[in-house]
């Protein structure tokens, strides 16, 4: 009976069985992790940079290493290929410069070009220096992480990691171009092309007495008033002296800033040959025209020719990231000392091999204990049976 109820408790009742592997490598743990649920693996290092398992590499945009962001475009442009300082918008020029422009409008593609593509190459530029920045602080910033995770979750939370930095970086830099227009709108500062205000002079009074009264008037571009708004704009053309249009070059800008209307432009002009080749033609204070490479449409670019400058801004030229994440290293830097988990059975060998161990015990110890006890039996029984007998006959021998 007792072994009855012994092999019932065994098969009834639960085992839970904790198992630990001493310095899991790699392809130990992943096999662990496969095989059994709640697996628990603490790292040595819970604290780990970034540099050690992910790698950027960004590629940008071609128009930032072609000829219309390089120094040759720029000197073409002004006129003089020795030329290699030109200062933005409008800042110091050679004299000759002035004499060469002055008899085209203002606004024309040829009096703003030198300004506008040395301002993109400088965007360019900047674009290029914030990305290694930001890359190496990015670096230098810490996974924190107290055990072994999956490779499918590492890859989950690395790709959420990477997303959130390429999203925030370009925030800074867009931040301080609004700053610096919002200002220039805010103070009504005057481009030292006119772009945006104008002078106007009158004369008054004849003779000795004449006056001249010089004030200041908004550019209107179309409907839009520089007054109100800096995003005014309009094609940007070349004039010929008496006003007619020469040539007008698609997608680019003209506006109230310089600097606005030609984020707001695209280069679709610049993928094209025959549209450059119609703007050196006019460039004619120039020779010899410069041989100059079209942007080249590609299928795995994220910009088409469409794409406006500030898009491209907006994710600071960048092309492709090229990220990469690697999970062994990781899995090194984390180094778990053990993994532990446990699991539950009913009943199992070594369970069997105590109960059978027991079932034997108990039965040699039943063959030994069993004939003591029926002698002790057999023993009480004859005292029991005697002092029966005893009374007995003194009943009988009362008077």
């Amino acid at each position: 009976m007792t072994s009855v109820i012994l092999i019932i408790y065994t098969f009834v009742i639960e085992q839970t069985i904790i198992v630990v592997v001493q310095k899991p490598t790699l392809k130990q743990y992943e096999h662990l992790l496969d095989q059994h649920e709640g697996l628990y693996c603490p790292c040595t290092r819970i604290s780990i940079q970034y540099s050690e398992f992910i790698k950027m590499n960004p590629r940008f945009h071609q128009l930032c290493s072609s000829d219309f962001t390089s120094i040759q475009w720029i000197q073409y442009l002004f006129g003089d290929r020795n030329y290699s300082n030109p200062y933005l918008f409008g800042g110091v020029y050679q004299n000759s410069f002035w004499d060469r422009i002055s008899n085209y409008d203002q606004l024309d593609f040829r009096t703003l070009a030198i300004s506008l593509f040395y301002f993109l190459s400088q965007l360019c530029r900047f674009s290029q220096e914030v990305v290694q920045a930001a890359l190496i602080a990015f670096q230098k910033q810490t996974f924190i992480n107290s055990q072994a995770m999956s490779r499918s979750l590492f890859d989950i939370e690395l790709r959420l990691i990477i997303e959130k930095f390429q999203l925030q970086i370009p925030l800074k830099m867009l931040r301080e171009i609004q700053l610096i227009t919002g200002l220039i709108q805010a103070d009504a500062l005057q481009s030292d092309y006119e772009s945006n205000w104008v002078y106007q002079v009158n004369r008054t009074g004849t003779g000795f007495d004449v006056r001249y009264d010089v004030s200041v008037i908004p550019r209107q571009f179309s409907n839009c008033n520089c007054r109100t708004s800096s995003n005014c704009r309009q094609l940007s053309s070349m004039r010929s002296k008496n006003g007619t249009i020469l040539f007008t070059i698609p997608g680019f800008y003209v506006g109230c800033l310089p600097s606005q209307a030609l984020i707001q432009s695209t280069m679709e002009c610049f993928y094209n040959q025959s549209c450059i080749d119609q703007i050196q033609s006019h460039i004619d204070y120039q020779q010899v025209p410069l041989n100059i490479t079209p942007l080249i449409i590609l299928e795995s670019s994220r910009y088409s020719p469409e794409t406006t400058i500030e898009e491209m801004l907006k994710k600071l030229f960048v092309e492709q990231w090229d990220s990469q994440t690697y999970f062994e290293q990781y899995y090194h830097q984390c180094q778990p000392t053990y993994c532990q988990y446990q699991y539950i059975e009913q009943y199992s060998v070594s369970s069997i091999t105590k109960l059978t161990g027991l079932v034997g015990g108990l039965n040699l110890a039943f063959r030994l204990i069993t004939p003591i006890l029926v002698i002790s039996f057999l023993h009480i029984k004859r005292k029991l049976f005697k002092a029966k007998n005893i009374a007995i006959s003194r009943k009988d021998i009362v008077p």
